[in-house]
């Protein structure tokens, strides 16, 4: 489908996409600031509210530094370009580490604080504490493994390491997808029956553990597809930045512009696929932190 739009079309399409990314970074960046500020007057915070927002902070300050130069595939070689082609690849991966870095444990916090909530409404005994620490492991796991990841892409150029990269994130969003999944159809139905009074603040949990789940999936089936599609296509030994050689350090490497490439390599073209859910991801964080800041019959009792 995206090579029959064209090369210039796919351009113009990237190109869309970094701009609605760029421009909804000072929006974000506006709404965690000003709950920040909102907090200072605020007498009691759980660790939630206090935390979620100023991981969500950290996020997008790393995501605007990651994303500032855009970067996309080409689904025909699988090389990487960016938009401006001036930033460094060490550069670009430290602030992707440390945003995912965010994220991850931004995700452990919010599920803890769901499930201890569900728990203390019920009485019942803190059954969710295991799963939630193998979320956290998962979390610990996946952060650790993407430095990894990351720091083998910088040393080898070799797209085989894009695959271990990527396939670190796959035990959390699993941890994560069990977890949010057992409060959809177990927890809160129990919570909705007993407890009336609570009908506006299980429906709350349900939206943000619905989000988290729907992202979950996402990732789950999103990522493998493009990994096995590059798996398929691809020579594993290709390189990922196309102006540098296999088995060099591109730390201080700086991709082609995705503007040169109808000089360049005409008969490539460049993929939104995995921008959109890297975009995505920061409205996705938004939502799951927005939900508990107005709902203070939710705090710990």
């Amino acid at each position: 489908m995206m090579m029959m739009l064209g090369q210039a079309t796919m351009i113009r399409i990237c190109l869309c996409l970094y701009g609605i990314h760029m421009s909804s970074i000072p929006v974000l960046l506006y709404v965690s600031i000003a709950e920040i500020r909102r907090q200072k007057s605020v007498a009691k915070l759980t660790e939630w509210e206090y935390w979620g927002v100023r991981l969500f902070l950290g996020y997008l300050l790393a995501d605007a530094l990651r994303g500032v130069d855009g970067m996309f595939d080409n689904p025909s070689d699988g090389t990487v370009r960016s938009v401006w082609g001036w930033m460094r690849l060490d550069l670009r991966l430290t602030a992707w580490w440390f945003r995912d870095a965010c994220l991850f444990c931004a995700l452990s916090l919010c599920l803890q604080y769901y499930t201890s909530w569900a728990e203390q409404v019920l009485q019942v005994a803190a059954s969710s504490k295991r799963l939630v620490f193998i979320l956290k492991c998962c979390a610990c796991m996946a952060v650790a493994g993407l430095s990894v990841g990351f720091y083998l892409i910088l040393a080898t150029n070799r797209q085989l390491t894009q695959i271990i990269s990527v396939s670190m994130i796959f035990p959390v969003n699993l941890a994560s997808a069990f977890i949010t999944a057992r409060l959809i159809w177990y927890v809160l139905p129990e919570i909705q029956l007993r407890r009336q009074d609570l009908q506006v603040e299980t429906a709350r949990a349900r939206q943000v553990s619905c989000l988290i789940l729907s992202f979950n999936v996402i990732i789950l089936t999103v990522m493998p597809s493009l990994c096995m599609h590059k798996l398929l296509t691809q020579p594993l030994s290709s390189p990922m930045a196309p102006n540098r050689g296999i088995d060099s350090w591109i730390g201080e490497a700086h991709l082609p512009s995705i503007l040169d490439l109808q000089r360049e390599s005409p008969e490539l073209s460049p993929s939104p696929a995995m921008e959109v859910v890297e975009v995505a991801l920061a409205w996705f964080f938004l939502m799951t932190w927005l939900h508990p800041k107005n709902n203070k019959e939710m705090k710990h009792q």
